[in-house]
């Protein structure tokens, strides 16, 4: 049948494509603002914001091929049957042969990301001689689903029509108070909460494939203080910070291809806890006119505070590789710098030229690290 539908064409073997990523996204948003007296301020509003986001791949150059085969290389080389190396099972059911791609086609796997997300908000200040206070909060309602537009025939059960639905109560609340004890002092202080809705890429353990979520998925809660002292004089401005930072219950997925196992497999992990603390310092001098001398310093200590629970499937059968817990409690997170110093000079016209000269210097940037060697697996 293949034969006699493409003729003396030829396949292509190789093929460059373009991986899409393609949003429609709505948002309304009202708000009210209501002045009194004292100084006194409230300030609301409602957000709505509705997405759905198409996920595909397309073929781009079929370097020199008419056609592509639409199938799954890694299955066809594992699965015995054709319909399980299928990347559009229901194209086979109808037509007897794997779906047939030209330029501009869409191959390999189809998606669709549906989001909803709505909060209500309101922000209360008020300010007498030389105190301030701010008060904030919201609540809101966040849901989410994959929608598979084809039936992978790897899971012709679980990969096309909608998921599970992933429902979520997010909030936060947060309180800021502030005091001038002149013109040259002042301190702020904030505190916050919040509980927030996982990423639609971290939910779910291969989007590309099924419908299957990420276990033990929650909502991530989040807590944050700070308190600033500020300086504020004709021959010094400064600003000095410290803060403090919890993070519980991330989630993450890694796929890789796992040597030990000859198979393309998921890693998903959940109850990731972080704790986030440090200073910083700023200062500006001024040395002559309009030229300063400028500083800033950040130094802090970024760490994993759980050893998160992880779950390892093979990605073209869903089985389980192995479980239990990846041991990096106290490790530090990795990619940011978690000291940082900055030295300049400025310089500014009376027409508004602006130059500078900088030196900059950065410590303590870890690398990721892999979770694989770091587990129940590993270890026994």
């Amino acid at each position: 049948v293949l034969s006699k539908l493409m003729g003396n064409n030829s396949r292509s073997n190789c093929m460059i494509e373009e991986r899409h990523t393609d949003q429609l996204d709505y948002n309304l948003a009202v708000n009210v603002q209501h002045n009194m007296r004292h100084n006194m301020r409230i300030v609301g509003g409602a957000n709505l914001r509705v997405n759905r986001t198409n996920y595909y791949s397309e073929i781009k150059d079929l370097l020199g091929g008419d056609y592509w085969y639409d199938i799954d290389k890694f299955a066809e080389r594992d699965m015995a049957s054709a319909e399980a190396y299928q990347n559009d099972l229901d194209y086979y059911w109808a037509t007897g042969h794997a779906r047939i791609a030209r330029v501009g086609d869409k191959y390999g796997y189809y998606y669709r990301a549906h989001l909803l997300e709505t909060n209500a908000w309101a922000n209360y200040t008020w300010g007498i001689g030389g105190f301030s206070l701010g008060v904030s909060g919201s609540v809101g309602y966040s849901n989410m689903y994959r929608e598979g537009m084809w039936r992978k025939g790897l899971f012709p059960n679980d990969s096309k029509g909608d998921s599970k639905k992933l429902d979520y109560l997010t909030y936060d609340a947060k309180l800021a108070l502030g005091y001038k004890f002149s013109g040259a002092h002042s301190i702020e202080a904030n505190v916050a909460y919040m509980q927030q809705a996982p990423k639609f890429a971290t939910a779910f353990v291969s989007p590309r494939t099924r419908n299957t979520t990420t276990p033990g998925l929650k909502a991530e809660k989040i807590f944050a203080a700070d308190l600033t002292y500020n300086l504020n004089l004709p021959y010094i401005k400064a600003r000095l910070s410290g803060y403090y930072t919890t993070i519980e219950d991330q989630s993450k997925v890694i796929s890789f291809y796992d040597d030990t196992r000859s198979s393309f497999t998921n890693f998903a992990m959940s109850g990731i806890d972080k704790v986030h603390f440090g200073l910083e310092a700023a200062v500006s001098i001024p040395i002559y006119h309009t030229l300063a001398l400028n500083g800033a310093v950040s130094w802090g200590q970024y760490t994993y505070d759980s050893n998160p629970y992880y779950l390892q499937t093979q990605d073209n059968s869903g089985d389980i590789v192995s479980d239990g817990y990846v041991y990096w409690k106290d490790f530090r997170v990795e990619s940011t710098p978690q000291t940082a110093v900055n030295v300049g000079l400025s310089w500014r016209s009376n027409n508004n030229i602006y130059l500078s000269a900088d030196f900059n210097y950065y410590n303590n940037m870890y690398l990721s690290m892999s979770p694989i060697y770091r587990t129940d697996a590993v270890i026994t």
